[in-house]
């Protein structure tokens, strides 16, 4: 009896929130935690389309596994009026672009952040959520799918942090707009908290435009609309590049409308501007980022009558092309438009390269998601492109959500849950003197606390300042750090007010048993220990793995304080508090810059490993450095270091040889000479050191020395100081690609912009000053 009751209660609640939803085309979610409420599950379904009446609602079913309870709950819907999907976790990228009136998620054995961000924004606004979770109370020590893959040596499953589920559960109880049937209780419970945002106001539509109004009949939103009239930027005629920015928060369209406005710009150019043909070039950090661009495109060309024959990752007509190509694939395309989406998680030089051989391109990024930083790309790459004097920079911002209405409290519950809207603090001017009086703290992150206690808000700074770093970051990170045995975060605070104005995530590695050393040695795979695996894997040298290290993950420091030394100040206390505590090392790995190599070098870092292939979502070779702590480790990562640097000498020819030359010429350099005996001698023979002579008179070439001034580099570069030479930024260039690289005479000259004559001076100039040294 009380459970009827109690069920005629929650479809009473159920109704009114429905009615709310719809009326606001706002969502609702509603969470079941395990129970007899699953009985009448199907209650909910049939008063839903009784409220919300369509010819089909569509329903997706997701999971991690196989779930007999969407079996029985599908049994009993009507197939005529509910189109149902069944969908795993792991096969998510097909449903993206897809829009649902109605959400069953099971998180009975599985939460993870991305996952449930990309389901929750499937749903339209008057749609509901249905969450099946665990008993509160065992869910909070419950061991998920995705927390057993956090684990890595030495550490075991009894080491799990159980932070994240009960700071999701708390989530749950304080916001507006979820509610939860716990029918084990037989309690109702609905949050209060509603953080309203006013809506911007609405941009003027242009009354006239040189598009087609049915590529105005494909859009969702004013916002889309306005977007539309902003490509009239690009076509504008003038000598200059033109550059579109377009920035925009998740569910706004803004793939869908890079895809209709590709179209309606090209169809222009071909109806219009009479082009005989015209291509479009799409890229992005992966596919998965294009299909939606892609499938928008596709329907924008039908509704244009175009016959499209389509390849893969191409839409190809008899006037238009549409092509995907990776980033890497993208530097020197030419095309009458370029669009890079998700550029938040591209680094900057990158952008410039493609930006180098386009016409005109559009730079494209989602605020607060899961591809990147769009704030941090925002401010620090315009900066970059205002130095541009050849290109004109507009820039266009989507507020509009495309599947519901501003103020929609599902989405406000999503942001703040997965610290989608994290910005670091605003910082007064009492802040800025801390800085520059060292008025400052070097704390470890209390991860209970910001969790489990009353300090979200600082994590919520700490996580701020790694969006604006240009970092790619996933919502996945927050139960990375938060759960994880083997990671800690650190962070500098001002002491007047307490902000953060630099952050570290460190992860700890080594002291692994010779168990998992031999196992590693013989080609197994072991999660985590990056630097370890790396110095096992690449150099066989096993007794690296047994010392116990510390590898920063990531640092950034806050947007409005560069260049102050926070960088220099945080590596110093984390490497005194990790030597305190008897650690042998500590390491980092990242895309390689010279800018970065240079900053980790000041801080007597060593550069041990590069990999062999650039990263294909970032174009960047990564680099390994480590900087010793105790004396065992100072002897083996000297041998690193030495083995390294004659390593990638002898590979500049094969696997570097498209390793860009301002790169390999700062991993060449030294801070500092080799302790040991050198590893090369160099003896040259009389009738060598003739034909060099003869070379810098001038009556013999670059071809007939090569073999001479290639031993004179090698003893150089592996035995001497940096800057022990003063060489000029073209004379490096030569040296690396024409003698190092192996590259063609005009492949070194086009790169370097020199005349014949001119080139060959400058690089005999150069071995020349190389060679009175040695």
């Amino acid at each position: 009896m009380e459970d009827n009751v109690f069920f005629e209660n929650c479809l009473q609640k159920f109704e009114e929130e429905v009615k709310k939803a719809i009326k606001n085309n706002h969502r609702r979610m509603f969470v079941l935690p395990e129970g007899n409420i699953y009985d009448i599950i199907p209650n909910f379904f049939t008063l839903y389309i009784i409220l919300r009446p369509a010819i089909s609602t569509k329903v997706l079913f997701a999971s991690s596994l196989n779930n007999s309870t969407f079996q029985d709950i599908s049994s009993n819907l009507d197939p005529t009026v509910f189109h149902v999907t069944n969908i795993k976790f792991s096969q998510l990228n097909k449903i993206l672009g897809q829009t649902f009136d109605i959400l069953v998620l099971d998180l009975t054995k599985q939460l993870k952040p991305n996952d449930l961000g990309i389901l929750i924004e499937t749903v339209r606004g008057g749609g509901i959520i249905f969450v099946l979770t665990p008993n509160f109370k065992s869910w909070k020590k419950k061991i998920t799918f995705f927390q057993q893959t956090l684990i890595t040596p030495p550490f075991t499953i009894d080491d799990i942090n159980f932070r994240f589920t009960p700071f999701f559960i708390d989530s749950l109880k304080k916001y507006k707009g979820i509610i939860i049937f716990d029918s084990l209780n037989h309690q109702i419970q609905e949050g209060s908290y509603n953080r309203q945002k006013t809506p911007l106001p609405m941009k003027e539509i242009h009354t006239t435009s040189p598009f087609k109004k049915m590529f105005y009949d494909l859009v969702a939103t004013a916002d889309q609309r306005s977007f539309l009239n902003s490509l009239e930027f690009i076509l504008q005629r003038d000598r200059k590049k033109r550059g579109l920015i377009l920035t925009a928060d998740r569910g706004r369209g803004k793939s869908a409308i890079l895809g209709i406005g590709a179209i309606a710009l090209s169809h222009f150019l071909v109806e219009k501007l009479n082009f005989s043909y015209v291509k479009i070039l799409i890229t992005a950090p992966k596919i998965e980022n294009a299909e939606i661009f892609l499938q928008f495109a596709e329907k924008a060309l039908k509704s244009l009558n175009y016959k499209i024959r389509t390849r893969k990752k191409s839409l190809i007509t008899d006037k238009i092309t549409i092509q995907y190509k990776t980033l890497l694939e993208s530097i020197n395309q030419k095309s009458n438009l370029t669009i890079i989406d998700e550029c938040g998680s591209i680094p900057i030089p990158i952008l410039l390269e493609i930006l180098e051989s386009s016409q005109n391109i559009i730079f494209s990024s989602t605020l607060h998601g899961y591809e990147g930083a769009g704030r941090g790309f925002s401010i620090l790459f315009r900066k970059e492109l205002f130095k541009k004097k050849d290109l004109k920079i507009s820039q266009v911002g989507l507020n509009e959500p495309i599947r519901y209405s501003f103020n929609d409290p599902i989405e406000q519950w999503l942001f703040d849950t997965l610290f989608l809207n994290a910005q670091p603090a605003k910082l007064s001017s009492d802040d800025v003197s801390d800085v520059t009086n060292s008025n400052l703290n070097v704390e470890k992150i209390d991860l209970d606390e910001c969790f489990l206690g009353k300090k979200q808000e600082i994590f919520s700074d700490f996580a701020g300042i790694f969006v604006f770093a240009h970092y790619r970051n996933q919502p996945d990170d927050i139960v990375l750090l938060s759960d994880s045995p083997h990671y800690e975060a650190w962070a500098i605070f001002t002491k007047n007010k307490n902000h953060i104005v630099n952050v570290v995530q460190i992860a700890k590695e080594g002291n692994l048993s010779d168990t998992i050393i031999q196992e590693m040695l013989m080609g197994k795979q072991t999660p985590g220990n990056l630097i370890p695996w790396i110095c096992i894997t690449h150099y066989r040298l096993g007794d690296f793995a047994k010392l116990r290290g510390a590898r920063i993950v990531r640092i950034a420091t806050h947007p409005d304080l560069f260049q102050k030394g926070l960088g220099t100040k945080m590596l110093t206390q984390i490497e005194e508090n990790y030597k305190n505590l008897e650690f042998d090392w500590i390491g980092t790995s990242f895309g390689l810059t010279p800018e970065l190599l240079r900053f980790w070098e000041k801080n007597g870092y060593k550069s041990i490993h590069l990999s062999s292939r650039m990263t294909p979502s970032t174009g960047e070779y990564s680099i390994v450095m480590i900087k010793p702590l105790s004396a065992e480790s100072e002897k083996i990562v000297n041998l690193l270091r030495q083995e390294f640097k004659f390593k990638i000498f002898e590979w500049f020819r094969t696997i570097y040889y498209n390793l860009p030359p301002d790169l390999a010429f700062s991993l060449l350099e030294s801070s500092q000479k080799f302790e040991d005996p050198v590893i090369f001698k160099i003896a040259l023979t009389e009738n060598q050191k003739d034909r060099l002579d003869a070379y810098f008179g001038g009556i013999l070439d670059y071809s007939n020395t090569s073999d001479v001034i290639n031993q004179v580099l090698k003893y150089y570069f592996l035995n001497f100081e940096r800057d022990k030479v003063k060489l000029s930024p073209k004379q490096k260039e030569l040296i690396i690609m024409r003698c190092l690289q192996a590259r063609t005479w005009q492949q070194t000259l086009n790169y370097s912009k020199l005349k014949y004559k001119v080139g060959h001076g400058l690089l005999r100039k150069a071995i020349r000053k190389i060679y009175k040294v040695i």
